[in-house]
This record gives C-alpha cells, sequence and structure tokens, in this order.
C-alpha cells in the first residue's frame, strides 16, 4: 500500500469510525452491530459509484458554467438518491432502527468519498498549509453525509421517504452553490469554505443525533433508554 493511500485511510476512515461509535454507544441494543458494519460498506460502495461520476467529468461544481449549474443539482440529487435507494429497501422500511443504519451508511460514504480527495491530493503533492484546511473540510464532509444519511433514514422508518429525501437534497443543494464555480486563488477563500463546511455540517450532524435519534425509539424503548441518555 502506498503512502498516500494509508494516510488517506488513517485521516478518513478512523475519524468516521470514531464518530459512529460516539454517536450509537449510548443505543446499544437498539439496533443490530452486523448490519451496522454492513451499511457502513454499502456506504463506501456508493461512495464509489458516486465518484465515478466526478471522475469523469459528468459533475463538476468548479466550473462556472451550465454544467456547474446542472452539477449544483445533479450531484446533491445523486448521492441522496443513492443513500435512498438503499435504505428504502424493503428490508428497512417502516423499521425504526433505519434511522441508525442512515447514519452508518452516511459515514461510509462520507469516509470513502474522502479518502479520494485526500490520497490524490498527497499523490500530486500540496503544500502543509493548503492540506492542513483541506482536512477540516474534509472532516466536516464525512459529517455532512452522516447527517443526511440520519435524516433519511429517518425518513423511511416513518415511511416519509420523499418527503426527508427532499430536505436532504435541499441541505446538499445549499452546500453545493456555496462552493459553485469558486477557484481558491488565496489562501483565506479555501479557509472560508473549510470552516463554512465544518460549522454546517456540524450542526446538522448534531440536529440529528440529538433529535432524530433519540425521537426515532419506540416509546417503550425510548423511556428505558432515558435514563442513560441524560447521563451522557
Amino acid at each position: 500500500m502506498s503512502i498516500p493511500m494509508f494516510a488517506g485511510m488513517i485521516i478518513c476512515f478512523i475519524p468516521a469510525l470514531a464518530l459512529l461509535f460516539i454517536l450509537l454507544y449510548r443505543y446499544e441494543g437498539c439496533f443490530d452491530d452486523r448490519k451496522i458494519f454492513k451499511t457502513f460498506a454499502g456506504g463506501m460502495f456508493l461512495g464509489i459509484v458516486a465518484l465515478l461520476f466526478e471522475i469523469t467529468n459528468v459533475f463538476s461544481l468548479n466550473r462556472a458554467d451550465l454544467t456547474g449549474i446542472i452539477s449544483i443539482f445533479g450531484i446533491a440529487f445523486l448521492h441522496e438518491a443513492l443513500k435512498t435507494m438503499v435504505l428504502n429497501l424493503k428490508r428497512f422500511q417502516g423499521k425504526f432502527d433505519t434511522t441508525f443504519y442512515g447514519l452508518s451508511l452516511g459515514l461510509g460514504f462520507g469516509a470513502i468519498y474522502c479518502f479520494y480527495a485526500v490520497s490524490s491530493q498527497l499523490i500530486k503533492g500540496i503544500d502543509t498549509e493548503t492540506f492542513t484546511i483541506n482536512i477540516i473540510m474534509i472532516l466536516g464532509i464525512i459529517q455532512f453525509h452522516a447527517a443526511l444519511g440520519t435524516m433519511i433514514g429517518y425518513g423511511v422508518s416513518l415511511h416519509k421517504t420523499i418527503r426527508y429525501f427532499g430536505y436532504a437534497v435541499g441541505f446538499h443543494i445549499l452546500l453545493n452553490a456555496v462552493f459553485f464555480g469558486y477557484s481558491p486563488v488565496s489562501i483565506n477563500i479555501l479557509i472560508g469554505l473549510a470552516f463554512f463546511t465544518i460549522i454546517y455540517s456540524s450542526i446538522l450532524l448534531f440536529y440529528n443525533a440529538k433529535i432524530l435519534l433519540p425521537k426515532s425509539l419506540p416509546e417503550k424503548m425510548r423511556k428505558q433508554k432515558r435514563r442513560m441518555l441524560r447521563k451522557v
């Protein structure tokens, strides 16, 4: 394994797995551990599929033309449609634990997506300052996909898939619009994008973790877990 690929795995997969543990350990017994890791792996596969559209230049937010405008909506629709396609399988529909599997799916998606970004930057060569700023942005992207995966999973659990898919696409379009057509001619532009991404994603993930995850539990299970959730 090359050094860039190894570094990419460390930088992207360790934070994703750490988030998976931090967000779910309070809910032990509310989901199937095997499905958590299967959906994480499934998210990685979906991330590879999504990457193919950008590697082949089907979508690009760095072009201030019609292609870039189409990409604002196309990337958002494609990414969230891929997540919804898996989470809306019959085995997940109407089940409260689908919210948890949506989280793991989103983390896997974000991790592999960011792995490609980190490893490709290291292969091409990049200065330390720019790379450090990009790491902040990448950690935000991992949180972002985790939040939207949770949102879609929650919608599927309530049989409100289309509504929550729409919410996820809307949040994604907003992020894409911020990045549309930018060319970081200065380090300040890149810093601004990085901090917007991490703040925006953190707010989304915080809401999903604090509201949707506990709200997804059945009333009886919620009462059993209430004391534990208050202590953490």
